[in-house]
């Protein structure tokens, strides 16, 4: 029987976690500058992700975003993808290789986003930020070199939970409205009494119920906006969604959330898919880039194929 949880897991997960756990930056004795230092360096020394056809930085109300083309088509569906990070952490850098995995497996254009972060942006200032960004991309997008009105939302972590945001901004507005939804391992509720949270979420794994704590009072400090539907989507009316494809690894604090947000999108009348990675922790997909992981690789080409059929690319493959 394992004697802890890092041995319940996939062998290159174990790995994965390892190398997670020797540039871990202490929540407690740390500034957020020092945090999110900490998470750039250490993504700095793993290998690069996939080559592009062209990778271009751009600026959107001041905000950075980058646009990914894996391939010389003159028009592309596009994906806009929202990065993870616990609303507090991480940018286009970070997740610059996840970004070039999902552009790859999809064959569609990526547009990655760099969204005001908390502390200093409390919530809704991303979702905000991330439904503006999300319009003038549909609005822009034969300046893009893309294929108009054929657009899907992504995110990872905090991401899936600005996408399915944005999502239910854009249906409530009668905007434009994404073709599909991939949401690796979202947040999707402020409850942290699932048994999920007890059993993964004690510390030995690096993604913790402190760890989410620490998140939910940098976004969310008032206790009354932790149950805004916007936040809690998993307490949202989500009739009226494209279809979606979920995905989360067995060993994540997020995992009871991530099948509960599966059952009430179907309950709702959508189309949804609900993956489950078996060994894999929460944030799993980054594995791809620092060992090699199978079964990032495999979430990789979940999504990709998932985008290439909603948005219906030929390119893809």
């Amino acid at each position: 029987m394992p004697a802890n949880l890092i041995d319940e897991l996939d062998p290159e997960m174990a790995a994965h976690v390892r190398l997670l756990q020797g540039g871990a930056v202490p929540l407690a004795t740390s500034t957020i500058e020092e945090i999110r230092a900490g998470a750039r360096a250490l993504r700095a020394r793993w290998p690069r992700g996939p080559a592009m056809h062209s990778v271009e930085d751009s600026s959107f109300e001041g905000q950075r975003f980058r646009l990914y083309r894996p391939t010389a088509a003159a028009r592309l569906p596009a994906v806009i993808f929202f990065h993870g990070g616990g609303w507090t952490l991480m940018d286009i850098d970070t997740h610059d290789a996840i970004a070039r995995g999902l552009a790859e497996a999809s064959g569609a254009a990526l547009l990655s986003l760099d969204y005001p972060l908390a502390p200093e942006a409390p919530f809704p200032a991303a979702i905000d930020a991330c439904q503006r960004f999300t319009e003038f991309v549909a609005e822009a997008a034969v300046a893009f070199g893309l294929v108009p009105g054929a657009f899907g939302l992504a995110g990872d972590s905090a991401g899936a939970n600005l996408a399915v945001a944005v999502a239910l901004r854009l249906r409530d507005a009668k905007r434009a409205r994404p073709r599909g939804l991939c949401l690796l391992y979202g947040a999707y509720d402020s409850d942290l009494e699932r048994p999920s949270y007890q059993r993964y979420g004690t510390g030995e794994l690096p993604f913790s119920r402190a760890r989410m704590e620490f998140f939910l009072h940098s976004y969310v400090p008032e206790p009354a906006q932790q149950r805004d539907p916007l936040f809690a989507s998993l307490h949202a009316d989500l009739a009226g969604l494209p279809p979606s494809l979920l995905l989360v690894g067995s060993h994540d604090a997020l995992f009871d959330e991530n099948v509960a947000m599966a059952e009430r999108l179907r309950a709702a009348g959508n189309a949804a898919q609900l993956k489950i990675y078996p060994g894999a922790i929460h944030g799993f997909i980054e594995a791809a880039r620092t060992v090699g992981a199978k079964l990032a690789r495999q979430a990789l080409a979940d999504c990709g194929a998932f985008l290439a059929e909603t948005l219906g690319n030929p390119e893809a493959g």
